[in-house]
């Protein structure tokens, strides 16, 4: 990676000066097609005749970028470091909250790369985001243009400071996306920078509209501060936990699956999971978020099914209805067998290729997937799950 300081003097030089700008994302550009075509930065720097500094630099957020292909619509646009791209809120996300939190004055602790923060600035009357880093501040500005905030600037400061002597009211909402030291076993409210408790408590009497940006596997006796914990997940994988406050609760917990925008809403519960019972016609595999917020019980509701798999990593229904709008995956069955009849039940299903959907060590997956597929001359893919002892052979509907 780049030194802070080193991309701080890069940025600060054509800052503000639009024509330094286009010209050094053109710059940019060149290096992603650089990159993806297999050269590595000594590579990169001698094709382009960069000195060591400016080849580093462009070659740090091209790559970035890259990597941004599946979280930004502008992807190829936006101005980040590798730290950024990696954690940064993405876009789905960022387009949803600001959906939801509407019509105030938004402060953004920590806004890294911004765009966060020119979401919120789409759907309230400003947003402000205050960041310490000196040249992700540089960066959001700029990310700033090229995602077309509304009312919204940038601070460079610490953002602890800066609300500390801030005017404050109830048409205010902090928002804070803390970050996160690795390596910690165990996500805390303390351990986080800077920490929702310490923002709480700075707080309290000033505004109760406060936003948390947490770990999504953060467990729920970890989690002192009363609010609505919001899950949500895009294209079925578990992505935000965002904690709102008393005042901005909608509910006790609530799951968000997108891009679908479904949402679901209610009390946490468990539903008993019941392995034995009968295979019906169709297969459903929970979203993570509905799973992490305990409402399966809620999408269950008046279904004609059980729960029959919970292994921590997918929680599967069995269904004799396919829901229109259910959050998760629909799988039809198309055959129930143990694991003595496993082969030939693979064989007369028409597969040409299976997947499994069950617990395998990453390092065996391959392998074991190679083997169930081996000498198939079929026409469909089947997903194949494991139900205690007994295997089940589906086709994917959504």
């Amino acid at each position: 990676m780049v030194k802070e300081d080193t991309l701080y003097r890069f940025l600060s030089r054509i800052r503000g000066n639009r024509d330094a700008i286009r010209e050094t994302d053109l710059q940019i550009s060149e290096v992603m097609d650089l990159i993806r075509g297999g050269m590595d930065l000594a590579t990169v720097r001698k094709r382009l005749k960069l000195d060591s500094g400016s080849a580093g630099i462009l070659f740090e957020i091209a790559s970035a970028r890259i990597s941004l292909r599946n979280k930004f619509t502008l992807w190829d646009r936006l101005w980040m470091d590798h730290y950024l791209a990696r954690y940064s809120t993405p876009e789905e996300i960022c387009r949803y909250r600001s959906g939801r939190i509407r019509g105030y004055d938004v402060v953004d602790i920590g806004s890294g790369g911004g765009i966060q923060t020119v979401f919120f600035s789409k759907s309230n009357n400003s947003a402000i985001g205050i960041e310490l880093n000196p040249a992700r501040h540089i960066m959001s500005e700029i990310n700033s243009t090229i995602y077309h905030g509304d009312n919204v600037s940038f601070v460079r400061g610490d953002a602890l400071e800066y609300i500390g002597e801030m005017k404050i009211n109830s048409e205010t909402v902090i928002f804070s996306d803390p970050a996160r030291p690795p390596g910690s076993p165990e996500r805390t409210l303390e351990e986080l920078h800077p920490s929702p408790l310490k923002i709480y408590d700075m707080l309290r009497g000033r505004t109760e509209n406060l936003v948390f940006d947490l770990p999504p596997q953060m467990r729920w006796e970890k989690i002192s501060i009363a609010g609505e914990k919001e899950y949500a997940s895009i294209g079925g994988q578990l992505n935000r936990l965002t904690l709102y406050s008393s005042s901005l609760r909608q509910c006790e917990v609530s799951a968000v699956v997108l891009p679908q925008n479904i949402r679901v809403e209610g009390e946490p519960g468990e539903v008993p999971v019941q392995p034995d019972t009968e295979i019906l016609d169709y297969i459903l595999v929970v979203d993570p978020a509905v799973a992490r917020a305990r409402l399966v019980h809620v999408v269950m509701g008046g279904m004609d099914g059980a729960a029959i798999s919970d292994d921590g990593r997918r929680y599967i229904i069995t269904s004799s209805d396919a829901p229109k709008e259910f959050p998760g995956e629909i799988y039809r069955t198309e055959f129930l067998t143990d694991a003595n009849g496993l082969r030939d039940a693979i064989a007369g299903s028409d597969a040409a290729r299976v997947i499994p959907r069950y617990r395998i060590e990453e390092s065996a997956y391959y392998k074991h997937r190679d083997n169930l597929g081996s000498g198939l001359k079929g026409s469909r893919d089947i997903y194949l799950f494991a139900i205690g002892k007994r295997y089940v052979g589906c086709t994917r509907l959504s």
